[in-house]
């Protein structure tokens, strides 16, 4: 990842996770690779989470929503970025739609 222009930014914002980001500290990062395990927890969880949002265009637009404000207050802190829309991430994932 690093030949390719990639900054490893550590797995401590989402544990058991890997994050790579591109674009040099102090400028906007264009890219973004979240690296989990297949299969795993956090795998099954994040397409638990978008298959929910695919099939309710609802909460599709409510994440939108909420992650655009998160965004632009937290642009220099991924870990703050992240907690502010772990509730409804939760939340989205415990429900049972019918």
């Amino acid at each position: 990842m690093e030949a390719l222009g990639y900054d490893y930014a550590g797995n401590d914002i989402v544990p058991d996770d890997h994050i790579f980001g591109r674009g040099s500290k102090g400028e906007t990062r264009t890219h973004l690779v979240h690296i989990v395990e297949y299969r795993g927890a956090n795998w099954t969880r994040f397409i638990l989470f978008r298959d929910r949002l695919r099939a309710r265009s609802d909460l599709a637009q409510a994440y939108e929503a909420l992650k655009i404000g998160p965004a632009d207050e937290y642009t220099d802190n991924r870990a703050a970025y992240t907690e502010a829309k772990k509730a409804f991430i939760d939340e989205v994932v415990a429900a049972s739609f019918d």
